[in-house]
């Protein structure tokens, strides 16, 4: 009903009104449609803008069928039974085990196979087709059929359940294969770190000046990529199909520009998933430490593996930020690395020797295949995330432009690409240029109830004044935004004061780029957030019925007069050009408007999409209100992020540290409520995931800064603990003299000017005390 009043709004009551005279409606109906307007009224500025954005960002196809629908919710359950990463915790060990095993023996070839279903699924979907869709079914029925005897597909058939096969035995290698995925997995993420942005800047670039730029270059990445995955890593099917879906066309200009649009807001939000439940940033030293089960073990034994933790506040991102490489190879290399006491030198047994010679190949071969990588500072994920963030707000830019006036179009793209292609701070001229556009795309400020007369007016989307301010805040960051240099300079050249100095500098910018990614995904989240009153897809498909029923009775029309013709004259009617000039001007009209609405059908029927009946919008919408009004609120957000910025630097004064520690507790139970809603979102509306990706993959950007936001504050809230008592005798009192000390080592210096010096720093008590101080941490 709401959408059927706004209709009569704004193409009904204009007609009436100048029918009527002075061009005014009677008083009695001015009454009638008050009342009417209070009940199903509502105001359409958030949805236009929300529309605008939603197109211009890019966002998945719909389902054009249930049936597809259905077999790709099948695919996901059972990529789902296959998965390792991020449900350790959620699982028995022995269900978690039988995963790996399977991962390590048959993992690849299932991998590939569902991978090639979804995007053969993902075809038909696009192209509207049927045909294909059994072949499609009765290969996934295999490959279920397989992890029902398994064991690793759950099915309410009894009959399958009990021709379960046994467990096959696990492989001689397993326990090696297993403890290198967390070293192979963060050369993956890394590597997937630069493709995203990559994929982000061709994007742009094909948006705003139609050149290809490094098309081929980035698809040879996708593809290297996706072999190193699939080869090496329990890679996830649904991981992997978005980026072989962008290699179907080649380097085709308008078929690489749609599949972009489809696919960048899932392979974002998918990158940002990956980032928290990787095995490298949530459970690093378990998997390093993880081996098969012994059922002859003590228990004392098998829970060894969680004697060291990283901290809750350092998991997600922040883990990326940090050097894993060298403990973690030590780690793999070092047997005993999850045990307490003295270090002891690994001990081999003599049936284990072959395997560990195999897992050092294999970590040879990964270090020196990834050395010039990890030398290169482009691939470091410090400066990839501030070149990601760069290029995700000039994307949130480029979509603006369908709220530019068209007279500003022009200067506001050559804004989006100097924002777009900045390799330094940007300059204050471009950042003024776009805030003085801004002004005329926001929003003035609204009565509280929208009139009747208001929706009968034309309506030019706006934003409103709360989201231009955070996209001001997020353009002034990037003006004032420090670039920590690449090059590093010696240990041997910088005293501890400097060493002091460039850590404050590295968790101030730390705190500057997740405050300004929390911006970001708060003020995409706002503006993509799903309005009413009706579902997209939806009011197209009322549309296209509208259209078809007309359709329909001209063509009943168009029959009956034919047949009168017929009646009367004994020929049918000529419809032709010529024919239709000596014919009644209705006749020509029926034509003419029927092949007008053909077309539009056509138009109407490639966007509508299958949808579940009853229909789920309501309670979408619902559950974005409730999300936006709580945890999601813009309140909210901004006082936890003014909380933990407010403490960022100097000393610590007495009772502050209480605070923080709240501060980082409320902050982990805020981390833990917006995840439980991304999954709960994706969990309960899968045939929405066209409207929901790009709302979701803004709550994903702004969870991601507010944790950059908090490892910061842990760091400084804990630095403090690591310093001994400050002494005059004592030459270590600092964890960075201690750094610098082994830095030095075995040169001398004016500081200590014999090796016997150097010496007995490094074996004072002072200096082990530091060490533990810093262990104390892990």
């Amino acid at each position: 009903l709401s959408l059927h009043w706004g209709w009569v709004c704004r193409k009904t009551v204009p007609t009436v009104g100048l029918l009527t005279a002075n061009d005014r409606l009677p008083v009695a109906l001015q009454t009638v449609m008050s009342q009417l307007q209070a009940c199903l009224g509502h105001d359409r500025a958030a949805a236009l803008v929300q529309l605008a954005l939603w197109g211009a960002m890019g966002h998945p196809g719909p389902f054009t069928t249930l049936k597809i629908a259905e077999l790709v919710a099948r695919c996901h359950k059972v990529a789902e039974c296959l998965e390792v990463t991020g449900q350790k915790k959620q699982l028995r060990s022995c269900d978690l085990e039988r995963r790996v095993v399977f991962q390590v023996t048959h993992g690849s070839s299932v991998q590939r196979s569902l991978t090639d279903l979804l995007v053969k699924l993902s075809q038909l979907n696009t192209s509207g087709s049927s045909e294909g869709v059994a072949d499609v079914e009765g290969a996934l029925d295999a490959i279920e059929a397989d992890l029902i005897a398994k064991g690793l597909l759950v099915t309410s058939d009894p009959v399958a359940m009990e021709t379960e096969s046994a467990p096959r035995p696990a492989p001689a290698d397993l326990q090696t294969t297993v403890q290198m995925w967390p070293l192979l997995e963060h050369a993956s993420l890394l590597a997937e770190g630069q493709l995203v942005k990559d994929l982000i800047k061709l994007r742009i670039l094909l948006v705003t000046s139609g050149s290809q730029g490094s098309v081929e270059e980035t698809l040879q990445k996708i593809r290297s990529f996706l072999q190193y995955c699939t080869a090496h890593l329990p890679t996830s099917p649904l991981h992997t199909a978005l980026y072989l879906t962008l290699l179907q066309d080649g380097t085709n200009k308008l078929c690489l520009m749609k599949h972009l649009a489809e696919q960048l807001s899932p392979v974002m939000l998918q990158f940002h998933n990956r980032c928290w439940t990787s095995m490298v940033t949530s459970d690093l030293t378990q998997w390093l430490s993880w081996r098969p089960k012994n059922p002859s073990s003590q228990p004392e034994e098998e829970g060894r593996e969680s004697l060291i933790d990283i901290p809750a506040s350092l998991k997600g991102p922040p883990a990326l930020l940090s050097s894993l490489l060298t403990p973690a190879v030590f780690h793999v290399l070092w047997e005993g690395g999850a045990q307490a006491g003295p270090i002891q030198l690994p001990s081999v047994a003599l049936g284990q020797c072959q395997e560990k010679l195999q897992q050092l190949q294999r970590l040879s071969q990964h270090l020196w295949s990834n050395a010039c990588g990890w030398k290169d500072p482009d691939q470091q994920f410090w400066v990839s995330d501030r070149k990601y963030l760069v290029l995700c707000i000039a994307q949130l830019l480029q979509a603006l432009t369908a709220l530019v006036p068209t007279d500003r179009h022009t200067e506001w793209v050559s804004i989006v690409t100097d924002v777009a292609m900045a390799t330094e701070k940007l300059s204050t001229a471009v950042v003024d240029r776009a805030n003085k556009i801004l002004v005329a795309i926001v929003q003035d400020d609204q009565p509280s109830q929208i009139g009747w007369q208001e929706n009968t007016a034309f309506q030019v989307p706006r934003i409103p004044q709360s989201s231009a301010d955070l996209l001001t805040s997020c353009l002034q960051s990037l003006k004032d935004m420090d670039i920590v240099q690449d090059e590093q300079p010696s240990l041997q050249d910088m005293n501890t004061q400097d060493v002091m100095e460039r850590g404050r500098d590295e968790l101030g910018c730390r705190r500057e780029r997740g405050s300004t990614w929390v911006h970001l995904g708060l003020l995409q989240l706002q503006l993509l957030a799903p309005q009413g009153p009706v579902d997209p897809a939806e009011k197209q498909a009322v549309k296209l019925g509208y259209v078809r029923e007309e359709i329909c009775d001209l063509e009943t029309e168009l029959k009956v007069r034919n047949m009168s013709s017929q009646l009367l004259t004994g020929r049918p009617l000529d419809l032709t050009k010529v024919g239709l000039r000596s014919q009644h001007p209705r006749i020509g009209f029926l034509v003419s408007r029927l092949e007008h609405l053909k077309e539009q059908e056509k138009e109407l029927e490639t966007r509508v999409a299958a949808r579940p009946s009853p229909s789920q919008f309501d309670a979408i919408l619902k559950d974005v209100q409730h999300y936006q009004s709580s945890i999601g609120s813009q309140d909210t957000v901004m006082a936890l992020l003014t909380g933990l910025c407010g403490y960022g630097e100097g000393r610590l004064r007495k009772g502050q540290h209480n605070k923080l520690r709240r501060l980082l507790s409320q902050e982990q139970a805020w981390q833990t409520s917006q995840h439980q809603f991304l999954s709960r979102m994706r969990r309960d509306y899968p045939m929405y995931t066209d409207l929901l990706t790009p709302f979701l993959s803004g709550i994903a950007q702004m969870v991601h800064g507010m944790r950059l936001v908090a490892s910061s504050v842990y760091i400084s809230l804990h630095r403090g603990s690591l310093s001994l008592p400050h002494s005059p005798t004592i030459k270590l009192q600092t964890p960075e003299d201690l750094i610098r000390c082994l830095g030095k080592f075995p040169q001398v210096s004016s500081e200590f000017p014999s090796s016997l010096d150097l010496a007995r720093a490094l074996c004072s008590a002072e200096a082990a005390a530091l060490a533990k101080n810093v262990m104390k941490l892990q």
